[in-house]
């Protein structure tokens, strides 16, 4: 019995163990939930604080540019070009400048601090170069091209491992110079190249808001603080891998979500970043890694590995301390049960434990009892049996009712199919004598005009029944297809023939359509005659006007197309039938139409729900599955 001494004390460590184990659990996702929640406010406040920063940038960069405009003029006016160039140069060195550029009235470039071999070019073809010749102030962050890069000299500090041609991202002020007759005589720009350059924005965020933080051009990290899997080095030139964050970068948006950076896993915040012509050219990133985050997360965890550790040492004294008197117990009951498998029924088990191994026994000691009658009761479950035996015979015998019926059926089927391509013929017949006889009779007896319509019309009615019939027993051929259902539906509504039904009806159309539905496999054909015998319906079932709604949507594995109608409902009686085939409750019509629509969808591996109450409307719900066919 040394066995059962070992599962009670594994049964112990579990009962000790897994509610500690529980409440580690809750306690942790908790604590994880709070953390991540607080770290998503905080960088919401820090985003803020960034845009702060960016624009003190933008601000010192116009006043830096802005107080060396009055000595520019004075020194280009004296000719003194060579005192202006030292000066020009201790200005950029002081406050970090990459470039810095003046021109003269007619734009070409006078001065190039970092590059001089580019006196002489001419820069009119610079918009904002264009606008600082009109009195226009600018300052802003743009993307330059390699040959700018290179005739700012900073081609080789601007490369960027992805980015191919070298571009550069820079903030840079542009304004007109102006002399002391407060006229232009040319325009100086200046400013930074952020490739490769922390020291502008992201150490001085890093250090006003303790995070690590990014620049994009568009979605490479042109400089950043964030750390490289390689030791020392940061992750410049990896990409903004989440589709999310550029989703919402590109509709101008702030994001704040879960992102990954190389291995590493942060918690995220992107702003977009806009150039002079408001357009988006790259975005701003800060965040905090998880494992910051988790900090007090992980502590507790390694309380809680001591707690379970310990827990497991106390149930495994316990339960070897006390287990000894249980086992005898349960040995006495196993004796008992050996004895009573011998055919011993007078067989008694006395224990006097209080607990639940006495009720065992006691309930043992009834049972040996009540074995003895065990054999009158097997008699009377034989004769019972005998007549279950009946039962199920007779229940097989309708089921193989059933099967004769079923293939009664595939015969009708093969003889409708027959019999439709011999009526056939025979309404073609009709329609021509119709159409040669009104020819010549129409004229002189113009009353049996409507007598001709309506006779077209009935063989028009009977094709149409011969074909329903024929496309409920003909198996049915599938054409797959890339699908968009939402194009599907604008097609169905902008059909001249549709609008003049919903205009003859009364009937208001409302769209709420998923813009980010999928396409899916699917015959595009056969799904169109779906929603179109179900919105026909859904018309005859509003015969004074009303509303029909039609809703689309992505679950979890399905794409939900849902159908909504103002009518007058469906009672019990008709929805226990709807599907079922030649069942109808209109005055003409086979009933194959939704029992045909049930088929399409099922062979697409989906379903047809519907939900009504009576004279308020019926919804009919349609779930395809995103991934049906390969």
């Amino acid at each position: 019995m040394q066995r059962l001494q070992y599962k009670a004390v594994r049964i112990l460590l579990l009962t000790s163990l897994l509610p500690l184990l529980a409440v580690a659990i809750i306690t942790i996702i908790f604590l994880q939930s709070i953390a991540i929640d607080n770290a998503k406010r905080s960088l919401g406040h820090y985003l803020d604080m960034t845009q702060t920063i960016v624009a003190d940038v933008y601000d010192n960069l116009r006043y830096i540019v802005r107080d060396e405009n009055r000595r520019i003029s004075t020194l280009l006016e004296n000719n003194q070009q060579d005192l202006l160039v030292t000066e020009l140069k201790k200005i950029s060195e002081k406050n970090r400048l990459d470039f810095f550029i003046v021109t003269d009235i007619g734009g070409k470039v006078i001065i190039s601090i970092n590059n001089p071999q580019a006196q002489g070019e001419d820069l009119t073809n610079n918009f904002l170069v264009q606008k600082a010749l009109k009195g226009e102030t600018s300052v802003s962050t743009e993307i330059l091209s390699e040959q700018e890069l290179k005739d700012l000299g900073l081609i080789q500090r601007a490369k960027i491992p992805g980015i191919t041609p070298t571009r550069g991202l820079v903030i840079q002020a542009v304004l007109p110079v102006i002399n002391r007759e407060e006229k232009i005589v040319g325009t100086v720009r200046a400013g930074y190249l952020l490739n490769n350059n922390n020291m502008i924005l992201v150490d001085e965020i890093k250090k006003q808001t303790g995070l690590i933080s990014s620049v994009f051009l568009d979605d490479y990290r042109v400089c950043t603080n964030t750390p490289s899997s390689k030791r020392g080095e940061y992750a410049v030139g990896s990409k903004l891998s989440l589709t999310k964050a550029k989703l919402a970068l590109r509709r101008g948006q702030k994001y704040i979500g879960r992102a990954q950076v190389l291995e590493q896993w942060y918690i995220a915040g992107y702003m977009p970043l806009h150039n002079n012509n408001k357009n988006i050219i790259g975005a701003f990133g800060i965040g905090v890694s998880e494992e910051d985050i988790f900090v007090l997360r992980n502590k507790l965890m390694r309380i809680f590995i001591i707690a379970v550790l310990l827990s497991i040492i106390l149930a495994l004294v316990i339960g070897f301390l006390n287990g000894g008197g249980i086992v005898k117990s349960i040995e006495k009951l196993r004796q008992g049960i050996v004895a009573v498998n011998k055919g011993d029924f007078e067989q008694r088990v006395e224990l006097h434990s209080k607990d639940e191994i006495e009720e065992l026994a006691d309930f043992f000691n009834q049972m040996t009892v009540q074995l003895k009658t065990a054999r009158q009761q097997i008699e009377e479950y034989t004769k019972d049996l005998e007549n279950k035996v009946i039962q199920r015979t007779a229940q097989l015998e309708a089921v193989h009712k059933v099967l004769l019926e079923n293939e009664k059926m595939a015969a009708m089927g093969k003889m409708s199919l027959v019999l439709s391509h011999e009526l056939k013929n025979i309404f073609a017949g009709i329609q021509t004598s119709a159409y040669y006889l009104r020819g010549k009779i129409i004229k002189d007896y113009p009353e049996l005009a409507k007598s001709f319509k309506d006779l077209e019309y009935e063989v028009n009615y009977a094709n149409e029944i011969l074909d329903n019939v024929s496309r409920f027993t003909r198996p049915r051929k599938f054409v797959l297809s890339d699908v968009d259902i939402n194009l599907m539906i604008e097609e169905i509504l902008s059909a001249l023939s549709f609008k003049r039904m919903l205009k003859d009806n009364n009937i208001e159309i409302i769209e709420d359509l998923d813009l980010d539905l999928p396409k899916i496999k699917a015959d595009g054909i056969q799904i169109k005659e779906v929603v179109l015998n179900i919105v026909s319906n859904a018309v005859q079932a509003m015969p004074n006007g009303g509303r029909l709604t039609i809703v689309t949507k992505k679950d979890a594995e399905s794409l939900r197309l849902e159908l909504i109608d103002t009518g007058v409902g469906i009672s019990k009686e008709v929805l226990a039938n709807l599907f079922t085939p030649f069942f109808t409750t209109k005055s003409k019509g086979l009933g194959l139409g939704l029992c045909i629509s049930k088929e399409i969808i099922e062979t697409h591996k989906g379903r047809i729900e519907v939900e009504t109450e009576l004279n308020k409307g019926s919804k009919f719900i349609i779930y395809l599955p995103l991934k049906n066919f390969t």
